[in-house]
């Protein structure tokens, strides 16, 4: 799963399916390169669901349940 966040729906509209297409890694390393670009990439890891943000949400996401664990991608 990848959600991201901006300003302008109409852009978000159409990097939905692009961005969710490309898979979480090359995702957040695209988001990474366009300010304004804020990416959440959902992706399980053994027993664990990872959330993966970009550094723009860093302190302005958390975790609610237990095994989720959350990292900043920095590409």
């Amino acid at each position: 799963t990848t959600l991201f966040r901006s300003a302008d729906p109409l852009t978000a509209d159409c990097l939905s399916t692009g961005l969710y297409v490309m898979g979480p890694e090359a995702a957040l390393t695209w988001a990474l390169a366009h300010p304004g670009i804020e990416v959440v990439a959902l992706r399980v890891r053994g027993e664990t669901l990872e959330a993966l943000v970009t550094p723009g949400l860093e302190g302005r996401i958390e975790t609610l349940v237990e095994g989720v664990t959350l990292r900043v991608w920095k590409g």
